[in-house]
């Protein structure tokens, strides 16, 4: 009963807080009904006449130039984190149990969106559902320790790694948002990382940035038939919510501003576009859910190599409603490693939506794996990248590659 408390006085705290704050806007508030004041969220970036719609293209930058995150580029740091509430006030999960697809499905809709993490044989699931109330969940997958991490305001779901330097963190939401995005904290030492990216981002010392384990955000469903062995994170984490619903409401709305963010808004996109984000070779790329969606897939050079970005549909959201069962379909995408024991594959997607590869004409699946063909049971290797708002992705990579427009040529940093 302390626990539920807790987090409803959390989710209290953080209402207040989006309220009290004049200059951000609330998440309900639509760009069309911005007006004049538009420029107190950020003057002279945000009027949301000037916004680009969803799905449209950008003028593509020089693919070879070597971008960072906003934090170490000099003349763009934002200004300090927000505290929104006390370290620990979120409570991580740190005895997670798990169960069986099936046993699952009773409370989850077939299409809620879990993130599958593999490290070798062992496939665990996390539904987005019970990490937006915990942030983050300390767990040992594959006999490595790792964190799986979830920013509700920013829908951006990370694994990191816990162990390097002859230590092993110990993850929790520190309370603090910057740019609109969780800072994470390791409750030891106190040193802070951003959840999104990785990177450090004060604390008692400087050490290196947390490093990021591929993950892949599907609905339960498809996540199940890939994944035969597959566990399911269970309601069963020592504390008492109600999963299936959510705190924050409707902040992922198309037409609504960000909450507590104050960055300045790209304007090739509306703020809240769903994007595939990838840092690959140095460069930040973005492929938009509307452009994805309507072509399936998207298959380009980047960083020397060839990567396969899918969109996969049936997926549910979070952030549409404080309900999530039935909540809209929103979809989810995945990128993977184009080669299949050292040699290139190219696809192509028909009307139907069936993937195939151009050279033995195998079939495959939204996840990665040859259903049929000559390659069956091969599977794709998944490339680290985050299913985000165009906002989140744009603040941290500001000279972001936008496709449809990057170049599709080989860029050798």
């Amino acid at each position: 009963m302390r626990a539920r408390t807790l987090m409803m006085a959390a989710a209290s705290a953080l209402a207040v807080t989006v309220a009290a704050i004049t200059v951000f806007r609330s998440p309900s508030t639509p760009l069309s009904s911005a007006g004049s004041d538009a420029a107190t969220l950020a003057p002279a970036r945000t009027d949301a006449a000037t916004l680009a719609p969803a799905g449209t293209g950008a003028v593509p930058l020089p693919p070879c130039q070597e971008q960072r995150s906003v934090l170490n580029v000099p003349g763009h740091a934002p200004g300090g984190p927000v505290r929104l509430l006390p370290a620990g006030a979120i409570r991580a999960i740190e005895a997670p149990a798990f169960e069986a697809p099936a046993a699952a499905r009773t409370w989850l809709g077939g299409d809620a969106p879990v993130l599958v993490l593999r490290v070798g044989a062992d496939l665990r699931a996390y539904p987005l559902a019970i990490l937006l109330w915990h942030e983050v969940v300390n767990d040992t997958v594959g006999g490595q320790p790792v964190a799986v991490t979830y920013c509700p305001l920013c829908n951006t779901g990370t694994v990191y790694a816990r162990a390097g330097s002859g230590e092993t963190l110990d993850l929790e939401a520190s309370g603090k948002l910057l740019l609109g995005a969780a800072i994470l904290r390791d409750r030891h030492s106190g040193t802070q990382w951003l959840q999104p990216t990785g990177e450090w981002a004060g604390g008692n010392r400087r050490v290196i940035d947390l490093h990021q384990l591929p993950s892949d955000q599907q609905s339960l469903d498809e996540a199940r038939r890939a994944y035969p062995a597959l566990r399911v994170l269970s309601r069963q984490t020592g504390f008492q919510k109600p999963y299936g619903t959510s705190p924050y409401g409707a902040t992922g709305r198309i037409g609504t501003l960000p909450s507590l963010f104050d960055g300045d808004l790209d304007r090739r996109l509306v703020p809240k576009t769903r994007v595939l984000g990838a840092h690959l070779g140095g460069v930040a790329y973005a492929w938009t859910y509307p452009a994805l969606r309507q072509a399936r897939i998207s298959e380009r050079q980047v960083a020397g190599n060839t990567v396969l970005a899918i969109f996969r549909p049936q997926v549910g959201s979070i952030g549409d409603s404080d309900r999530l069962l039935g909540a809209p379909d929103v979809g989810s995408t995945g990128l993977f490693d184009a080669r299949i024991g050292g040699r290139t594959l190219h696809f192509r997607s028909d009307v139907t939506g069936a993937i195939q590869d151009r050279e033995t004409g195998s079939s495959w699946t939204n996840d990665g794996l040859a259903s049929r063909g000559p390659l069956r049971g091969s599977r794709l290797a998944v490339l680290a990248h985050l299913d985000t708002y165009w906002y989140v992705w744009a603040s941290f990579y500001p000279d972001t590659q936008l496709w449809p427009g990057f170049p599709a040529g080989t860029c050798t940093p």
